[in-house]
């Protein structure tokens, strides 16, 4: 069974971008094994981007947006 298009293209584009911070840890979570913690985040849509327990995307940012944010978290 195929998984969700969009949480795959978000992980990868995360992923990517990730390569240049490596002291920023990744994590998935999925919405099937933690419902309550999707609950308790906000998350409403499949593929959204958390950053120290705050939902930053609801959906895939463009990479350089992305970019962004985590620099900013980090400073």
């Amino acid at each position: 069974m195929p998984g969700c298009k969009s949480c795959e293209a978000t992980k990868k584009r995360v992923q990517d971008v990730l390569k240049d911070f490596p002291s920023v840890q990744f994590g998935e979570i999925d919405s099937l094994e933690e419902p309550e913690r999707i609950e308790s985040l906000g998350v409403m849509t499949s593929g959204a981007i958390v950053i120290d327990g705050e939902v930053v995307f609801s959906s895939l940012p463009k990479e350089k947006v992305l970019r962004h944010k985590i620099e900013e978290t980090m400073t």
